[in-house]
């Protein structure tokens, strides 16, 4: 935000307590009270002037309501115009205020990643196979882990990814496994790379998460014979917890989501942003985002069963975002359900085809689609009434 913008929701609400008297040209700007340290010498000229010019007026404005009788509203209150620029003045100052902490909770999560370590470790023994996070340090603004496999199978060579992890409560995806042995030989051991793109993470996620305190991975193995019998692989999935060096309370995210539009059987939905161009594939798609928590002990998966701009039909479709990577699911073929760990919260976008529909309409539903992964459970059909305007 411009010093200038908030320096007027500052001056509308000290308006009814400061008094500014209208100047002459040549005449010495004098600062107002209450504005904070340094921004007056920060200003240009023309930015003193028009403020200086504006508490006059509005210290004008608010003299003359003085006199007036207040008129009443539509839901029966009697506010003066003068109070009623007070009330939005101090409901924008609230809005610049959260994205200041916002912003500051952000800056002391950076500057925490950089120094970011953890001790060795086991983080997965079972199965025959141990898993140990041996290093972590932050690369060219990833959060990167070092994992040392042990595969005690004897006839099983083995291969892990990563999909995606749960970061201090907040579901990140699309994670890479790269720079290293991805495949452990039968009996044997070997390195594992595994990178969380802290950096590309969006704004509003990085004040969500915060610094990387509690980290599980969620880490998927297969194993399989020399012959590659494939009707004899192993699978296993695991969430896999890694404490780091930095404090869980030290830089704990700030953002919090809008009021839900959905909340049923432990599971939680409600808008999260503006709306947005989401481009993919060299096409563009214009969505909203989407807050979603899950409160259950299942592993979710939740999909987009049907769409409605102002009640119209649209094709819709939710997808995983990560700073500026979003990835498709389903656009171009089956559609790809989201996870949502057990306990977890999520930002996803829900994302139409027609952006020109999208943009010129005032409300959106949906239709969500729950079920449990683990146990094949089919939750209730989440309905979802998202305003627009």
């Amino acid at each position: 935000m411009k010093k200038r913008t908030l320096a007027m929701l500052l001056a509308l609400c000290m308006v009814l307590s400061l008094g500014a008297a209208a100047f002459a040209d040549g005449e010495e700007l004098v600062e107002p009270e209450g504005l904070p340290d340094g921004m007056w010498e920060e200003m240009s000229d023309e930015e003193k002037a028009e403020l200086v010019e504006y508490l006059a007026s509005k210290e004008a404005e608010h003299e003359q309501a003085k006199c007036e009788k207040p008129s009443e509203s539509q839901d029966g209150e009697e506010l003066s115009d003068a109070q009623k620029a007070l009330a939005e003045a101090q409901a924008a100052l609230d809005e610049s205020l959260a994205r200041n902490a916002a912003s500051a909770s952000s800056n002391a999560a950076n500057a925490a990643m950089e120094g970011i370590s953890a001790e060795e470790q086991v983080i997965y023994d079972e199965n025959s196979i141990k898993i140990t996070v041996t290093d972590l340090r932050y690369d060219s603004g990833k959060a990167v882990f070092t994992l040392r496999v042990d595969n005690a199978i004897a006839d099983r060579e083995l291969s892990l990814s990563c999909p995606d992890a749960v970061v201090n409560g907040w579901m990140v995806y699309g994670l890479s496994v790269w720079d290293g042995n991805q495949y452990i030989p039968a009996g044997g051991s070997g390195e594992v790379t595994v990178s969380i793109p802290y950096i590309a993470l969006s704004d509003q996620m990085k004040a969500a998460v915060g610094a990387f305190s509690d980290i599980q991975l969620d880490i998927s193995i297969s194993g399989w014979t020399a012959l590659h019998d494939l009707g004899d692989i192993l699978r296993y999935r695991a969430l896999c917890p890694v404490q780091t060096s930095i404090p869980t309370d030290q830089t704990a995210g700030v953002w919090k989501p809008a009021e839900p539009v959905y909340d049923a059987d432990g599971v939680v939905f409600a808008p999260a942003g503006e709306a947005q161009i989401v481009e993919m594939d060299g096409g563009a798609y214009t969505g909203a985002l989407l807050y979603c928590e899950n409160n259950t002990d299942m592993l979710l998966s939740a999909g987009c069963t049907g769409g409605a701009l102002d009640g119209a039909e649209q094709w819709m479709e939710l997808m995983t975002a990560d700073g500026g990577a979003t990835f498709a699911m389903g656009l171009h073929g089956d559609p790809v359900p989201q996870l949502l760990q057990p306990g977890a919260k999520a930002l996803l976008p829900l994302v139409c085809e027609d952006s020109e529909a999208f943009e010129a309409a005032s409300e959106l539903t949906a239709s969500i689609g729950l079920q449990d992964v683990s146990g094949g459970q089919s939750l209730p059909e989440a309905s979802l009434t998202i305003p627009l305007a």
